[in-house]
């Protein structure tokens, strides 16, 4: 045996670890404002998970303004399902419960991003930067998917295709708030950590 190694020989510590430099007012105020982009890209895509419960579609009618459409129908209609892989085609209703659940999943990213990196609970900045990254990357997800909803056109058997309602450009718009808030975190975050 060359030596034993006890549990307890661990080296001594004469003196404390020097303090951390002070964060300046300047890093402050960025690592505020990233937050503030966080909290509206998360209040973005909640807005975008909420616009489902809206009116996304409507029958068009001849003499009648388009935004006044009747009936109407949300995007998580049953009317709107489609049999087998057809249901998540943009315009049914399995398109519906997918923009709400990758919406209701990006806010909650969103909410995990700015409650444990950007509060201290996880160390180091390289992990802040891959967080709000891909914050930012997630986010661009949801204008997609809510542009393919505004533009479908879902058949509405004998009818005429049902068109878009006021309730599918709440939702872009709200896609875009996401998007602007995830992107701008990011930017003002690596700005402020280079």
């Amino acid at each position: 045996m060359r030596g034993r190694v006890g549990v307890v020989d661990d080296p001594v510590w004469s003196e404390p670890p020097p303090p951390l430099p002070p964060a300046t007012d300047r890093t402050v105020s960025r690592v505020r404002a990233t937050r503030i982009f966080l909290r509206v890209s998360m209040y973005g895509s909640l807005g975008l998970a909420a616009s489902t419960l809206l009116p996304w579609y409507g029958f068009a009618q001849a003499g009648v303004p388009r935004w006044s459409t009747s009936p109407v129908f949300i995007a998580l209609s049953g009317y709107l399902a489609r049999p087998g892989w057809h249901d998540f085609l943009p315009g049914a209703q399995g398109w519906g419960f997918l923009v709400l659940g990758v919406s209701c999943a990006v806010a909650i990213l969103v909410w995990f991003v700015r409650a444990a990196v950007l509060r201290g609970r996880e160390s180091g900045a390289s992990h802040a930067r891959r967080w709000v990254l891909a914050v930012a990357v997630t986010t661009t997800l949801l204008p997609v998917l809510s542009v393919l909803g505004l533009f479908a056109r879902p058949p509405a058997g004998p009818a005429t295709p049902l068109w878009s309602d006021w309730g599918a450009v709440v939702g872009v718009a709200a896609s875009i708030v996401a998007v602007i808030g995830g992107c701008s975190s990011t930017l003002v975050l690596v700005s402020t950590l280079t």
